[in-house]
């Protein structure tokens, strides 16, 4: 869950988005890429033990979420190699609630019932409810 307060953060939102814009042929160009260097600064800010109000708390309440459980302020080593990989895990199994939610002739308000059980999943829908 820290992972994703710092994808969406003030700091990282404008630079993850503008991952997904065509590449500029000095950033093809350069020994770091605008991506390598974007995982790395998420990376170093996920290991970051300054409190930091914006990646150590749940973003908001959801019965599913029991913030005894889910703590983004607890710091579990990882990777960047696995940071990407969870990132991409999370964001498969939200695209594939969302798929399953705006599906005509489904009835539900609730985004949970349609992630298979994936928190990670219904924070991600989280997080961009609140960008909305």
């Amino acid at each position: 869950f820290r992972l994703f307060n710092i994808l969406f953060s003030s700091r990282f939102a404008t630079r993850f988005v503008a991952l997904f814009d065509q590449r500029t042929r000095a950033d093809l160009g350069a020994a770091v890429s605008a991506e390598e260097q974007f995982w790395e600064d998420v990376f170093a800010a996920f290991l970051d033990c300054t409190p930091e109000e914006e990646f150590d708390n749940l973003i908001g309440a959801h019965p599913a979420l029991d913030p005894n459980c889910v703590n983004p302020a607890s710091i579990v080593q990882h990777s960047v190699k696995q940071i990407r990989q969870i990132w991409g895990s999370a964001h498969g199994a939200y695209r594939q609630a969302h798929i399953r939610f705006t599906t005509t002739g489904t009835n539900g308000k609730d985004f949970y019932k349609y992630c298979n059980g994936r928190l990670d999943a219904l924070y991600i829908h989280m997080h961009l409810q609140k960008k909305r």
